[in-house]
Order: C-alpha cells, then structure tokens, then sequence
C-alpha cells in the first residue's frame, strides 16, 4: 500500500530562539526568510575566536541569521581565562557584521566554543 499521507503542518508561535555558537546554516536567502520570520526574536551568541561560528564559510555562499551578540574578548567570568573588557556587543541584525565575529580573523578556537557564559556547554563526558 502507499505511504499514509503527511499530517496537515500546524502552526506554532516561537516566542524566541537563542543559539550558543552557531554555525551558518543556510544561504542568504535563507537568511532573508528567516529575518522576516523570526528574525525580531533571535538571539546569536558568539564568543570570542570560537571556530564554529565561522563554517562553512561564506565564500561557499553561506550566511548567518540575525541577530548576533558578540562577546569580543571571551566571556568575562570564564573559568577559560576569558578578558574582563569583553563587553557585550549587539551586532547591526544583518548577520554578518564585520564589527562582530565576521571581523575575526583568528577562529581557530575549541575553548572559545565549549564555554559560552562561564557555563561548559558540551556535555561532553559528564
């Protein structure tokens, strides 16, 4: 017999998504639709040189969603040494701010990425 058909989509209201080190997940247009869904109601955290949030890259045509906040100098109370002037910046909702992560030259950081508000966010042999 053929597959039973799928159930009808049903709609639901998302109060707000927050991600920790997110990559990219999407293309541009990709970006678009999201900003105009959800975009008012999301938050990217990014945390210093964290590595993920830089793959896959843009030159494979890859964009961000909005909106990030980028904590520049590591997460000030991090167990991970991170630097106390690491103030919070919120980035201009385009998704790739160059005054953001996408500045940074330097994402080659694993630590950056497991601890994001002085919490181990891994989950890794615990």
């Amino acid at each position: 017999p053929p597959p039973p058909p799928p159930p009808p989509r049903a709609r639901a209201f998302v109060a707000g998504v927050r991600t920790f080190g997110s990559p990219r997940v999407g293309d541009i247009l990709f970006a678009a639709a999201y900003r105009a869904v959800l975009g008012d109601r999301t938050w990217r955290v990014t945390h210093a040189h964290d590595v993920v949030p830089s793959v896959p890259v843009r030159m494979m045509g890859f964009h961000h969603v909005p909106t990030e906040v980028f904590y520049p100098d590591g997460d000030p109370n991090a167990r991970d040494g991170g630097n106390a002037t690491g103030a919070p910046v919120v980035c201009d909702g385009g998704g790739e701010d160059v005054a953001c992560s996408d500045g940074e030259w330097t994402h080659t950081s694993v630590m950056d990425h497991l601890y994001y508000l002085d919490t181990y966010i891994c989950g890794c042999n615990s």
